[in-house]
C-alpha cells in the first residue's frame, strides 16, 4: 500500500494478557501505518484485492463503508467504487446526504442484481442481527463470478459465539421523544 519504508505504530489498547501477565498487542487492530493510515486488517484486505483479485480500473466495487481510509484508498485506485454507510431511516435507502454519504442497509440493498465485481465489508456483519439476509443481498448484487471479501472480529480464546447485535424496535407515540 505504502511504497516507502515506514516504522509501524503499535500500542497496547485492547491487548490480551497472558497468564504470566505479559501483554500482547492487538495485531489485527492496532498495528497502524503512519504513511497510509491503515491498520493491519485493512492493509490485508487491500493486499488481497491487489495481489489475488487483480481488478481493473473498470471493476465495480461496493464497500459497506464510506468514511474510512479503506474507502478513500479504493475510490482513488478504482473509480467505479461505491461506498455507503448505514444511516438508518434518516434519509431514504440508496440516497445521499448533502455531504455525499450514501445510505444503504446490507439487508435491503438498493442496487440491481449483478451490479458489482466485488462486494466488501470490514467488521460489519457482527452489527447485523439478520446477517444471513445480508449475505444473501451481497450475493444478489454480485455479478456472476464476482467475489465477496469480508472481515469479522474474533476472539481466539472464546469457545462460544457472542451475540453482538439484536434487532430492537422502539415505538414512540407520534410527537413524543
Amino acid at each position: 500500500i505504502c511504497k516507502r519504508e515506514v516504522e509501524f505504530h503499535v500500542d497496547y489498547f485492547a491487548a490480551s494478557v497472558k497468564e504470566n501477565g505479559r501483554r500482547i498487542p492487538n495485531w489485527r487492530e492496532r498495528l497502524g501505518c503512519p504513511g497510509c493510515g491503515l491498520i493491519n486488517r485493512c492493509r490485508a484486505v487491500i493486499h488481497i484485492i491487489e495481489k489475488i483479485l487483480s481488478p481493473s480500473a473498470e471493476s465495480k466495487i461496493f464497500i459497506a463503508e464510506q468514511t474510512t481510509p479503506v474507502y478513500q484508498w479504493l475510490s482513488k485506485h478504482y473509480p467505479h467504487t461505491v461506498g455507503s454507510e448505514f444511516l438508518g431511516r434518516v434519509i431514504p435507502l440508496g440516497s445521499k446526504r448533502p455531504d455525499g454519504i450514501r445510505n444503504e442497509d446490507l439487508t435491503a440493498l438498493t442496487f440491481p442484481d449483478g451490479s458489482f465485481d466485488c462486494v466488501m465489508t470490514n467488521d460489519v456483519f457482527e452489527h447485523i442481527p439478520d446477517y444471513q439476509k445480508a449475505f444473501n443481498e451481497c450475493q444478489r448484487v454480485l455479478k456472476p463470478g464476482g467475489v465477496m471479501i469480508f472481515t469479522a472480529p474474533f476472539n481466539s480464546n472464546s469457545r462460544q459465539t457472542v451475540i453482538r447485535a439484536r434487532h430492537v424496535v422502539l415505538a414512540f407515540p407520534f410527537g413524543a421523544g
